[in-house]
This record gives structure tokens, sequence and C-alpha cells, in this order.
């Protein structure tokens, strides 16, 4: 039981240096650069504010959203590395 419970704590311990270890240290040949893509065209807006009366109009439009805002949509967004992170810790405290 020791012996295994040894092999399964080694094994961890090189997993998460291996994972630590910069991709540079690995040895790898480094990949060839992508080529260059075409550049493309501007982007062409579809209204263009002929004056400051238009911008003071949409300001006003959407004055009335900004003081009706009640907030409380949102939520909590646990991302993928953060995951991955946590599992590990977990992984390590049930192993060790």
């Amino acid at each position: 039981m020791k012996t295994s419970r040894r092999w399964l704590k080694v094994l961890v311990l090189a997993t998460l240096a291996t994972l630590a270890m910069p991709a540079s240290m690995s040895g790898a040949a480094p990949a060839a650069p992508a080529p260059a893509a075409a550049p493309l065209a501007p982007a062409v807006p579809t209204h263009m504010p002929q004056s400051p009366a238009d911008y003071a109009a949409r300001e006003v439009a959407n004055a009335s959203t900004v003081e009706t805002f009640q907030g409380g949509g949102g939520g909590v967004y646990i991302g993928g590395s953060t995951l991955a992170v946590v599992l590990i810790v977990v992984l390590i405290i049930i192993l060790l």
C-alpha cells in the first residue's frame, strides 16, 4: 500500500512539474510562422452623425433606459482555467 501511494505522489508531482514547465524548456522545435493574411478593407459605418444634434438625440433616447436599470442580472462565472486549477488542488489534497 505504501509503495503504490508513493508512486502516486511521484506521478502527481511529475505531472504538475510538467504542466508548470515553460514551453521553451521542453526541447520542442518552434513551429513555423503562419503566413500573413491579406489586409482587409476598412469598415464603412452605416450611419454617420452629421451634427452634434444627432449625438444629443441619441443620448436623450438612451437616458430612460439608464435611469430604469435595476442590475442584479449577472452571476458568478468560473472559467475553465480556474476550474482546472481548483480540480488539481483538490486532487493533490485528496491524494497527499
